[in-house]
């Protein structure tokens, strides 16, 4: 691998080859420079003294692995390597007998004298070229250099190839594509779980464009230009190659672009929680923050128990009505005894993952699990994944509650009753395909739960007389959609006129403007009436006394049911922009000021008293208002964007607040 002779021009024809060994030139091997003390910067074999010449031929006799060596030794015979791989294989044949071995010495050279960052740089320049000219598979790795001016060699000739080919561009080839291209800086999410973005974006990659990418060949050829060590070039050299150069494309690259920022924003929860907790074992609450495609490929082993057991629970068409103990067993990274509200959205975020949504959810308005309760698995389309409660489907929910209270209250809920309720979950308001299977997974969790009527007093108290009238006769409604209304019925839709702030006696009222047909008769005997004869009215039973079934005038029933959307829209009203759900709400209800106060607007009302808040102190907060901490940054951040273009707060720990913006958002 060396040049040895008494002639040879340098390859730009103006002086001798740096790299030649003359023999006929003076060597003193009596007293070797084996420091290299005077060799020059731009060194050549003919212009060192004899004792260089003697310590370069020492070196090069002894195997050219000396660590200690002086480092212009080894540039000295790189030079030679140069010239072979850069001038004499571009224009010989014969000479790619010699590249095989060339590239071995290279690696070794490389090896032990990467320590010095020049050669190291020179070396790797070399090794891609000569990979290049000598037709090697080129297979650079998956990774972006922190100081990369440009897109590595290997991946511009292996994007042109596969280009020149007419092949559609792999996943892989495409990420290098992406990870390297000039103008993209990685951000934090992708630079931090590497693996995990790489993983998301070949999925999604596949998923839009199958086995590849296909790209035109463009018209830009591929130049390069390589800068060698040796002063034998007179400067740089430039290698044609009958290959579209990838950098010039931009319609393709835009569409990988699209892809990398997505995955990027989608992977940022999952980055955060990786950087607060390092490298602590995966548990349900990491594999909940991966984007829906990673949760089958990196799940932890408590998460995979989870799916496992939601997987052998759930019927592809009826929800699953399961102890709630026997999750909770699943989740000891949760504690013991239920759920707190993070813990409860992490584990529903979760089971979207796998394609399943729980109920009840704490994110659409249910409690959090408990030891004891029960919970309600059904089959959740990915479509749905993420989805917030709308206005429409909190309204619905709660009139739901209210209806199987009623109905369940002589201990059972009839077939009739049960049908009717789940007309109403089709036709009640225009609800989403996923809100409607949801629904039904939540009236099987409260025909399972047998919920009272604790905690809907507070969400009532806005209610006008008007509309709880008219709430309660929808209810009476429900309670007699299968034609008649029980003692115990009527007992229970006491209990609601209370808690609608109505006297209980009014029960008899409405059940009696149902029962009649809405004429006015006196009182009478519950028998039977002749056609286009007043029905009885119903009377209170004497204490102790068992009142007898009352018998409704179905027409008028179906006519007070068919006026439920008037009534979901009254609760829409009053709850479209309450605190009912953890979830992040929508911006624009935040920033609406006839809008009732907010989780989120309460909270910012008090984050203007400092610019900066622990994340305790901040978490603390979120929970004396109800909220999830992530989801009111989440909205607010949403809500700021909107309004003044910039998020309003930043950090992790502590969280900063800009003060400007959240009175801004204040106005």
């Amino acid at each position: 691998m060396l040049y040895v002779g008494s002639r040879l021009g340098s390859v730009s024809g103006y002086r001798s080859e740096p790299a030649l060994i003359d023999p006929s030139l003076p060597v003193n091997g009596a007293v070797p420079d084996s420091r290299g003390t005077g060799m020059t910067y731009w060194p050549s074999y003919e212009s060192i003294s004899p004792e260089c010449r003697a310590g370069y031929l020492e070196w090069l006799s002894a195997g050219r692995r000396g660590s200690d060596t002086y480092i212009g030794y080894v540039f000295l015979f790189l030079y030679g390597l140069e010239r072979r791989i850069l001038a004499d294989s571009l224009v010989s044949t014969s000479v790619t007998q010699d590249l095989s071995a060339i590239r071995d010495e290279l690696v070794e050279l490389h090896r032990v004298y990467a320590e010095n960052g020049s050669f190291r740089r020179y070396a790797s320049q070399l090794l891609e070229v000569l990979d290049v000219v000598s037709g090697q598979e080129l297979v650079p790795p998956m990774t972006k250099e922190p100081h990369s001016l440009g897109m590595p060699l290997p991946v511009r000739v292996g994007l042109g190839r596969i280009i020149a080919d007419g092949k559609p561009i792999p996943p892989e080839w495409a990420a290098r594509w992406y990870l390297t291209h000039p103008e993209i800086s990685l951000r934090t999410p992708a630079r931090r779980c590497l693996a995990e973005f790489l993983d998301l974006f070949g999925a999604r990659y596949v998923g839009l464009f199958g086995e590849g990418l296909l790209v035109a060949r463009g018209r830009t050829k591929l130049s390069l230009e390589i800068a060698p060590a040796s002063a034998s070039f007179g400067g740089p050299v430039s290698i044609h190659l009958d290959i579209p150069d990838v950098v010039p494309l931009r319609s393709p690259f835009a569409k990988l672009r699209a892809i990398g920022e997505a995955c990027t924003d989608d992977l940022d929860a999952f980055s955060r929680w990786i950087g607060r907790y390092g490298d602590a074992p995966r548990t349900i609450a990491a594999v909940a923050l991966l984007p829906p495609e990673l949760a089958a490929t990196h799940p932890s082993e408590e998460a995979q128990s989870v799916l496992n057991w939601a997987a052998r629970s759930v019927d592809p068409t009826v929800p699953a009505l399961r102890p709630a103990d026997e999750l909770l067993h699943l989740c000891p990274s949760f504690g013991q005894g239920s759920l707190s509200k993070n813990e409860a959205t992490l584990l529903a975020q979760l089971f979207e993952k796998g394609g399943y949504g729980i109920e009840p959810d704490v994110r659409f308005g249910g409690p959090p699990v408990t030891s004891g309760g029960a919970v309600v698995l059904f089959s959740l389309p990915t479509s749905a994944a993420g989805a917030v409660p709308t206005p429409e489907y909190v309204a619905t929910s709660l009139l739901l509650h209210l209806a199987v209270a009623v109905a369940a209250s002589d201990g059972t809920i009839s077939l009739s009753e049960e049908e009717h309720l789940r007309d109403r979950l089709e036709g009640a308001l225009a609800l989403t395909e996923h809100e409607r299977l949801r629904l039904s997974a939540h009236l099987c969790w409260l025909k399972g739960s047998m919920p009272g009527l604790t905690g809907l007093r507070r969400r009532l108290e806005p209610l006008r007389p008007a509309q709880r009238e008219a709430i309660a006769d929808f209810i009476v409604g429900v309670a007699g959609a299968d034609g008649h209304i029980s003692s115990e019925e009527i007992q229970t839709l006491g209990k609601i006129y209370s808690t609608l702030g109505l006297a209980p006696d009014d029960v008899y009222g409405h059940v009696h403007a149902m029962a009649a047909g809405g004429a006015s008769v006196a009182p009478g005997s519950m028998g039977g009436a002749a056609p286009g004869t007043p029905a009885p009215i119903p009377t209170r039973p004497v204490r102790g006394e068992r009142a007898e079934v009352v018998r409704l005038d179905l027409e008028l029933v179906q006519k007070k049911l068919a006026e439920s959307v008037q009534i979901a829209e009254i609760l829409e009203d009053v709850f479209g922009g309450g605190d009912l759900c953890a979830a992040p709400l929508d911006a624009r209800r935040l920033l609406d000021p006839h809008a009732a106060p907010t989780a989120s607007g309460r909270i910012l009302a008090r984050l203007v008293e400092r610019s900066k808040w622990s994340r305790i102190d901040f978490e603390r907060l979120a929970c004396e208002c109800d909220a999830l901490p992530d989801g009111v940054i989440e909205s607010l951040n949403e809500a700021a964007i909107e309004r003044a273009g910039r998020p309003v707060i930043e950090g992790v720990d502590p969280l900063e607040v800009d003060l400007p913006t959240a009175r801004e958002l204040m106005q």
